[in-house]
């Protein structure tokens, strides 16, 4: 896999890799291997959006460094240097909003998913259906034999 950065932008992927294993071993030792599982998407959202805001707070501080004034000899204009930090060529504050809203659409759809099912009981219990030539007909509601 290539991964591009700048600066210290690989903290953008560096920070959700272990706040997501950490929550996932965290949610294994508390539910156990079938609840963690049945919950991993949801799991996951949280993580990002975690993930997120110490990804914010890296980048304010990052961003308050003070920047480097150089000075052209011949015209005397000053230029400020500040170094950069990317990841695939984002700013670092931008992967916050990145992160954030794909930690909130993995929640939402893993409270969706595993909404009803019991965390310890990972698999559904299959329901035998009836052949379908054993099925009995309902009567009709109107017709010659209803009076």
């Amino acid at each position: 896999m290539l991964l591009v950065w700048q600066g210290l932008g690989l903290a953008a992927f560096v920070i959700p890799f272990f706040v997501i294993v950490a929550i996932i071993a965290v949610a294994n030792l508390v539910l156990g291997v079938p609840g963690a599982t049945v919950w991993a998407t949801f799991l996951v959202g949280v993580s990002l959006l975690i993930s997120a805001e110490l990804i914010r707070r890296v980048a304010i501080r990052l961003d308050r460094r003070p920047a480097r004034v150089l000075v052209d000899k011949e015209t005397g204009q000053e230029v400020e240097l500040r170094e950069r930090h990317t990841f695939f060529f984002v700013p670092l504050r931008y992967w916050v909003w990145i992160e954030a809203a794909g930690g909130i659409l993995a929640a939402v759809l893993g409270v969706s998913t595993s909404s009803g099912s019991d965390p310890f009981e990972p698999h559904a219990v299959p329901v035998q259906l009836a052949r379908p030539d054993s099925v009995p007909t309902p009567a009709p509601a109107f017709g010659p034999n209803v009076p």
